[in-house]
């Protein structure tokens, strides 16, 4: 019984926190980032979604992929809900704008190598 009570108490502050923030979440895999108007993380898995909360501004997001090589080539794709918005492969190192529609940006390296995934916000 008390390990229910702690994972209910863990999921009634996971709530909690996710509301509290204005810009949203990001999720790759099973690591969870969570961030407010300012925010950079770097990712080891393959792909990285990123998730906004409904009628944030405007987001100007900073995505790049890289290993000790140098870049590497990754796909982005924004999703309004369900319906994809944009696309694009074959991308390197590029700020994009999310706007107020973009419920969450997928990123993806093209390669099946190791390497990281990174995001940090830019100046709206």
């Amino acid at each position: 019984m008390k390990n229910f009570g702690r994972i209910g108490s863990a999921v009634a502050l996971s709530l909690l926190l996710g509301i509290s923030v204005n810009t949203g979440i990001a999720s790759a895999g099973s690591t969870t980032y969570v961030y407010s108007g300012n925010y950079e993380f770097r990712d080891r898995d393959l792909t990285t979604t990123i998730h906004f909360t409904p009628g944030h501004p405007k987001e100007n997001v900073l995505l790049w992929a890289n290993n000790p090589s140098g870049y590497l080539l990754y796909s982005v794709t924004m999703y309004e809900g369900n319906k994809v918005v944009w696309s694009a492969t074959n991308q390197t190192n590029r700020v994009y704008s999310a706007g107020s529609n973009v419920s969450r940006i997928v990123m993806k390296r093209n390669c099946d190598c190791g390497g990281r995934n990174g995001v940090q916000a830019r100046a709206r």
